[in-house]
């Protein structure tokens, strides 16, 4: 089975291939899929199997990222999608606050010996 390699665009949608949308962990993580981000609309390398159109490999710097094909996309009015990435962001704004109040270090109070 020959591997092949390819460009696929970055979409609100997801990544978009070969008349297919596909999306992975990181992808989502990193909220390549945010109107507002800068991946929106960029080329990305992948590998794929002419065969197999469920899954393509994305390529990126030195890095090989798993994709799975979305089935069925959901079309989501851009006023919703915005809601939903600034819930997404106040709500990891939250986690890092109570991340930090946890981290904080036990100091305990040295008492001088007389």
């Amino acid at each position: 089975m020959a591997i092949f390699f390819s460009k696929a665009f970055i979409t609100p949608k997801g990544i978009y291939f070969k008349s297919s949308y596909y999306s992975c962990k990181v992808a989502i993580r990193k909220q390549w899929f945010h109107p507002a981000n800068r991946q929106i609309n960029k080329l990305v390398w992948v590998a794929y199997f002419k065969n197999d159109k469920r899954y393509i490999l994305i390529l990126k710097k030195h890095k090989a990222f798993l994709a799975s094909e979305l089935n069925n996309p959901i079309n989501v009015s851009e006023e919703v999608r915005h809601a939903y990435f600034e819930e997404i962001n106040r709500l990891k704004k939250i986690r890092k606050v109570e991340k930090k109040r946890r981290i904080q270090p036990f100091r305990k109070k040295r008492y001088r010996s007389e």
